[in-house]
Formats: structure tokens, C-alpha cells, sequence
């Protein structure tokens, strides 16, 4: 769309053309100027820009193409656009209008709407240019906004990571001033320290000319007597571009002046909303504009140096905590020295003490290590007697004259003002008004070997008369004393439970003794009973006797005789298996076939009391080495066992196989469950579940313990679980024991049936 006020400037010397298209033009909303030649043209440039040339070529004195380079050659008008206007039509004449500098070139007689449509594109493109060039100013100004704001954020974070890198004020406010000073490129930034009567110190500086330095000056100004210091106070900063034409005291220029300061910018330091410093830049050379950014970073900057500032003092603070600190804290390593060598000095003689069960070496040792850790002159123990009334020292360690007191008795009524006490658990320090018989003057410490239970004897330590015991040694008497009263207590127990051990053992004896004994007598009239009733039985036979009542008796003796033998039998095999004497007649088996006969038994047996019997045996079993006694007597008795208690219509299982080179077997049975407050028993010797057996079939309450025992023997283990409604019994044996133990020449004593024959 075109501008309705754009300035248009037609030139051509024809004025008859100059006026026609200025009609048109001016019909159409533009602003039309004339002129009839070049020089005219240049003088209406100069009076007022045009926005767009319309140029004649053909004119005299200077033509269109003169004219044009004329004004392309001037950087005021270089940039006004400029349309050719003429009758040539050659095109090395439009080519050399476009050389020139023309941007477009329109042959006359020219078309109106032609005409009006080059100009509004020319125009339009003008004010897009114009357009661009005002954006790429803002976005220049814009870089140099962010360019600032990046040196200023480059500043502050450069004194934030000082911050936290360091705790030295001084390193900190160095690196501020410095980093100052290059960024404003200005004579000298300082940092002023003000005094209770705010005369101040110049603690840090950083100039452009050594000749301007003024570090380390103490500089009073008059006029903060006069409450200049309150806007600083309130956070206000302080911009003199110029200090001759600012509205600064008299006093205060003179000052400024004779630091050879031309522009000042002052920005307070607020440390706890206290006027703590200034931070200043300066420029000394000539007067300076300061610019708001550069007041504004300097007040982030002292933000950021108030944090310093309160961190360091903080730090000193705590340095000077950490001092006293460092002082109590050496104060209680010291205390914590002594007593760790207390703690270590009583541990050592309390396991010295506790390493023995002898009662006088208890007391020995405590004489011993209390002479050495304390550095008396000797130490004695006494056991009380008080049946008798009597105090007897056990054991003496001394470099004193006099002789051994060891053996020494005294009645304890015969000083009752030192008895009476310790018998009482209180110690007793003293140093007898005369000299000792035997050894002259000396310091005595008694402390009673005391407990719960009542006085055991006490402790004695003597030394020279100029040392008396501290704090500190009473007390490692006094725990060492409750150390051997705790150790002769458990001599004591020691030798008590010893005695009633032995006492056991020998109960032991006499009862595997016993029923050794037993058993050994038994197997006669056993055999003789067997014997008796095989014979009656064929007698009965031979004779014709049918009487159903006596046939009847035969067979319940025969029963009866027939368990009083396997009771013996498993009491003489847990004999031989808890003597170490039992035989391990190792073979090698195919357990599946080996083991056949056993589970056609037991399937036979399970059938019979309608219950369901099955066995898992795996078919790529290796060979086993073991004892096939004792296999067979474990495998039996657990099924056994299974059949006993398990109810009709519920199933026994039989698993075998091998893992982790073991031979596992699982004996399971459904329909019955032990309660868990049973299972750590049911190994022990005659210990029966009292209403689990269903069947009526009794026992001797030794099949699990034996069971047990012949696991262990052929070096595995057993473990039975009971979870809900099932009982399990797990086997683990090693393919071949791996430690069989030394077989006793020796027969075994187990009944056979060779024995009643």
C-alpha cells in the first residue's frame, strides 16, 4: 500500500512533462516537488530529503546520469532511491542507469498505472529498508545491553564464586576492585573501611596509573561530621560525572580534588544494615558520565561484598570458637588419655583375670598387674573366711622389707575399725600414726573384693608414705576388686558345675551300664521264651491240640517276645552307635533294584490299611557306597512310621534322587500333622506322640532316635517339617561316607535268629 505522504521529487527539464506528472502524482496522495535541472535538483535535495527521485536522462548542463552518480557519491543522499525516466530504449542505456545507481528505469511514453506501480514497490521497498535498518539498530543495541549485562553477570559471579572459594576478605575485595576497574576502564576503584568516627581506611585498590594509588591512606572527611554518612546509611549511591560542577560542600571538593579525583560514583557497603565501607570508582584524568548500568552493577557488587564481608566475619568468628574449641577439646583428649589408659590398664588385667578359673591365680594376677600399673611398692589379696572368722593373704607382690606375708591369717575381730568397713563394701586409705613393724611408715589403700553376695576378700596395696592414691587409682582398685569378685563367682560355678557334670557322667555310665547290663541278661531267658514257644507250637501240632484259646496265648507270647527282642536290639545298636563301635560294612548298590523288596512291602502293608503308597525313585541314580544295614533300617523305620500314623484314603510318598552329589530321600505322608511344639523332640530317646497312632501298633519310642543316630553314622543329616496336614522326613547321604568310622573287631550283640536256634 503507498504511503499518502510520501515526498516525491520529479526532475526533468520539460516542463510541460514535469507538470503533467506531478498532477498525477499529487492526484494520487504523494507530496510532489519540481525541478527543471540538475543544479536546481541538488539545491532541492539539500533544502529537504526526497523519499524518491523520478530523473529525465536527456537535460542540459548536467543530465539524469551525472545527476544520479552526483548524489550516489554523497553518503547523505547515496541511499534515495532514484527512477530513470526516458524515450531511450537501448539497452546499454538502461544498463548503464543500473550502473550507476538507478533502481529502476521506465521508458517513456510512460503507462499510469505502470508508473504508479514502480513507484509504490520502490517505495515500499525504502521503507522495509528503513524498517530493517531501525531493527538491526535496536537488536545492536540490544547486544549491547546483553554484552553489559554478560561482563556484569561475569563480574558478579566471579566475586560470588571468590566468595565461596575463599574466607580471606582481603583476597576477595582485591579481586572486586580489579575486576572493577578493567570492566568501567576507569583511573582507580578502591574500597574505603569506615572507623567508629567514620574517618576510614583505603583497604583495597586497583588504579590505571600507579601515580593515582592512595591505598593504605587513612582519610578524614570533615563532612561526615556533618551527617553527610545518612543517605549512605538509608542505601543511597553517589554520581558526580563532574566534582566542579556538582553541588558538592566546599570541604568536600577540596578533599576530592587533592586525591586527584574528577568524577566519583560512591556506592555504600551495608553489613547487619550498618554503614560497614564504600566501594568508589573514580575517574582522575577528566570529568566522566557515569551510566546507570554501570551504578547499578556497583550496588549488586557491594550486595555481593556485604556477603563476604559477613562470611569472613563469621569465619573469624569461628575461628576463634574453634580455638576455645581446639583448647577444651585438647583439654578432654587429655582426659580422654587418661582414661583410656584406665579403660586399657583395667581391660588388660580384667582379661587377665577372667582368663583363668583358678581362683588363687585370679588373685595372683590382680596382685601382679595393680603393683605394675600403679607403681606402688608392693600389693597383697586375703580370702575371707567367715566361718572362721579369718582373713588369709593368698598371694603377695612386693619390693618392701619385711618378708612374704603370703599365708599370713588374721581374725577379722582383731581390727574391726579396718574389717568392719570392707565388710561393708567401703574402701579405706590411711597411713598408720606408727611405723609397721616390718616395713617403717607406709601408706596402706584396702579395698574389698565385694559383690551381690556378700564379702570374698579384699585387696590390699601399700606404698611410701608420701604417695596417696588419686581419684583415679581408687577407682582402678575398686573395678579391678569387682573383676576378680566376678571371676572367683565364676570359679566357683566353674567348679560347682564340674562336680555336677561329673556327677551326670557318671550317672551316664551307670545307666548305659545299666542297660548294657540289662539287656545282655535278657537275651537268655528271651531266647529261652522264643525256643519254648516254637516248641510248644510244633508239640501242639504233633499232638492234634486245636484249643483256639491255647493257640492263641502261643502266638500273643510269640508277639510279646518278638518286641522285647527289637527293643533290646535297638538299645544294644544306640549303644554301639554312641560308643563309636558299630561296624560300617560298606557295598556298593543300585538303590532303585536294592531297594525294591522294601517298597513292594510297604505297598503291600499301605494296600491293606487303604491307603495310597507311591515311590519316586529316579532312574539315572549313580551306584551308591553305604552300608545296606543300616539303609535298609532307616528306609524301613520311617515308612514305617508313615503307615503308623497315616489315616486311610491319604497318600505316603518315597522320593530318591541325587543333587549337589548327595543322595536326597524324602519320606512323606498326608492326613496327619505334629504340632510344632513337638518337633525338637521326637529324636529323643522313648519320646512317643501320644494319639497318632492309628493302627494300634505301638513302638518303643527308640525308632527315630536310632534312625537318627545311623543317619549321622553314615555321614549325613536328617530334618523333618510339618506343614499343614503332612509330615516330612528329609534325608541327605554322600555317595559314599567320608569318614567311616574305625570298625570294632568285636561282634555286635544284636539278637538274630540264629540266636534262638
Amino acid at each position: 500500500m503507498t504511503s499518502p505522504k510520501a515526498n516525491l521529487l520529479v526532475i526533468d527539464d520539460q516542463v510541460d512533462h514535469v507538470r503533467m506528472m506531478s498532477a498525477l502524482l499529487v492526484q494520487h496522495g504523494y507530496d510532489v516537488r519540481k525541478a527543471l535541472s540538475g543544479k536546481m535538483a541538488l539545491s532541492t535535495i539539500q533544502a529537504e530529503r526526497p523519499d524518491l527521485i523520478l530523473l529525465d536522462v536527456r537535460m542540459p548542463d548536467m543530465d539524469g546520469y551525472e545527476l544520479c552518480a552526483t548524489l550516489k557519491s554523497q553518503p547523505d543522499t547515496c541511499d534515495i532511491p532514484v527512477i530513470f525516466l526516458s524515450a531511450e530504449d537501448q539497452t546499454q542505456e538502461k544498463v548503464r542507469a543500473f550502473d550507476i545507481g538507478a533502481v529502476d528505469y521506465i521508458t517513456k511514453p510512460v503507462q499510469t498505472g505502470e508508473i504508479l506501480a514502480r513507484i509504490s514497490c520502490q517505495l515500499t521497498i525504502v521503507r522495509q529498508k528503513q524498517q530493517l535498518l531501525d531493527q538491526n539498530k535496536r537488536l545492536q543495541q540490544q547486544e549491547d545491553l546483553m554484552r553489559q549485562s554478560m561482563r556484569q553477570e561475569r563480574l558478579l559471579r566471579l566475586i560470588t564464586q571468590r566468595i565461596r572459594q575463599s574466607l580471606q576478605l582481603q583476597d576477595i575485595l582485591n579481586a572486586a576492585v580489579s575486576e572493577v576497574q578493567q570492566l568501567l576502564s576507569n583511573d582507580r576503584a578502591l574500597i574505603f573501611r569506615f572507623q567508629a568516627d567514620w574517618s576510614g581506611t583505603v583497604i583495597a585498590e586497583a588504579v590505571s596509573d600507579p601515580s593515582f594509588s592512595i591505598i593504605g591512606e587513612t582519610i578524614h572527611d570533615p563532612c561526615f561530621a556533618s551527617h553527610w554518612h545518612r543517605p549512605y546509611e538509608q542505601g543511597h549511591i553517589r554520581v558526580i560525572d563532574d566534582i566542579t560542577q556538582s553541588s558538592l560542600q566546599a570541604c568536600h571538593v577540596e578533599m576530592l580534588e587533592a586525591l586527584q579525583v574528577k568524577a566519583n560514583l560512591v556506592v555504600p557497603i551495608l553489613q547487619a544494615e550498618n554503614l560497614w565501607g564504600l566501594l568508589i570508582v573514580q575517574h582522575c584524568r577528566q570529568p566522566r558520565a557515569w551510566q546507570p548500568w554501570e551504578a547499578s552493577m556497583l550496588q549488586q557488587l557491594a550486595s555481593q561484598l556485604a556477603i563476604a564481608i559477613q562470611q569472613s566475619e563469621l569465619h573469624h568468628q569461628l575461628q576463634h570458637l574453634n580455638n576455645d574449641l581446639e583448647r577444651q577439646v585438647k583439654a578432654r583428649t587429655t582426659e580422654l588419655q587418661i582414661a583410656f589408659e584406665f579403660e586399657d590398664t583395667l581391660k588388660r588385667i580384667t582379661d587377665k583375670v577372667r582368663d583363668t578359673l583358678d581362683e588363687d591365680l585370679i588373685l595372683e594376677t590382680a596382685v601382679r598387674e595393680l603393683t605394675q600399673a600403679l607403681g606402688v611398692c608392693g600389693c597383697n589379696a586375703s580370702r575371707y573366711n567367715l566361718q572362721t572368722g579369718l582373713a588369709t593373704v593368698v598371694y603377695e607382690y612386693t619390693t618392701l622389707p619385711g618378708g612374704d606375708y603370703k599365708d599370713r591369717s588374721v581374725a577379722l575381730s582383731a581390727f574391726p575399725e579396718l574389717y568392719q568397713p570392707l565388710m561393708q563394701g567401703e574402701s579405706i586409705q590411711f597411713c598408720s600414726l606408727l611405723p609397721n613393724a616390718d616395713r617403717g611408715p607406709v601408706v596402706s589403700l584396702a579395698c574389698p573384693i565385694f559383690d551381690d553376695q556378700g564379702i570374698l576378700g579384699d585387696l590390699w596395696l601399700i606404698d611410701h608414705t608420701y604417695h596417696a592414691c588419686s581419684e583415679q587409682d581408687l577407682r582402678l582398685v575398686r573395678q579391678v576388686a569387682n573383676q576378680c569378685a566376678i571371676a572367683i563367682r565364676q570359679a566357683r560355678l566353674y567348679q560347682s558345675a564340674q562336680a555336677q557334670v561329673q556327677n551326670l557322667e557318671r550317672l551316664n555310665r551307670l545307666k548305659d551300664d545299666f542297660l548294657s547290663t540289662i539287656s545282655h541278661e535278657l537275651r537268655t531267658p528271651l531266647a529261652s521264651i522264643r525256643v519254648a514257644t516254637q516248641m510248644l507250637q510244633i508239640t501242639f501240632e504233633q499232638l492234634g491240640i486245636t484249643d483256639e484259646r491255647a493257640n492263641r496265648y502261643l502266638s500273643i507270647l510269640h508277639q510279646e517276645s518278638i518286641q522285647e527282642i527289637s527293643l533290646i536290639n535297638d538299645l544294644l545298636d544306640l549303644q554301639h552307635l554312641d560308643a563309636g563301635t558299630k561296624p560300617l560294612e560298606l557295598d556298593t548298590i543300585d538303590l532303585k533294584a536294592w531297594s525294591a523288596s522294601i517298597v513292594d512291602t510297604f505297598q503291600i502293608r499301605a494296600e491293606a490299611q487303604q491307603q495310597t503308597f507311591a515311590a519316586e525313585i529316579a532312574e539315572d541314580l549313580p551306584p551308591i557306597v553305604t552300608d545296606p544295614a543300616s539303609l535298609k533300617r532307616i528306609m524301613t523305620e520311617l515308612l514305617n512310621n508313615a503307615c503308623k500314623y497315616t489315616p486311610p484314603g491319604d497318600r505316603i510318598l518315597l522320593a530318591v534322587q541325587v543333587k549337589d552329589n548327595q543322595l536326597h530321600l524324602r519320606f512323606q505322608n498326608f492326613g496327619v500333622q505334629i504340632p510344632d511344639s513337638e518337633l525338637p523332640y521326637i529324636f529323643d530317646k522313648f519320646y512317643r506322640i501320644t494319639n497318632s497312632d492309628r493302627w494300634k501298633h505301638g513302638g518303643t519310642g527308640l525308632g527315630l532316635t536310632l534312625t537318627k543316630k545311623l543317619v549321622e553314622y553314615l555321614g549325613g543329616t536328617i530334618q523333618v517339617y510339618s506343614p499343614e496336614q503332612s509330615t516330612c522326613f528329609t534325608i541327605c547321604l554322600p555317595l559314599r561316607p567320608v569318614r567311616p568310622p574305625e570298625e570294632d573287631p568285636s561282634p555286635t550283640d544284636t539278637l538274630t535268629d540264629d540266636d534262638y536256634t
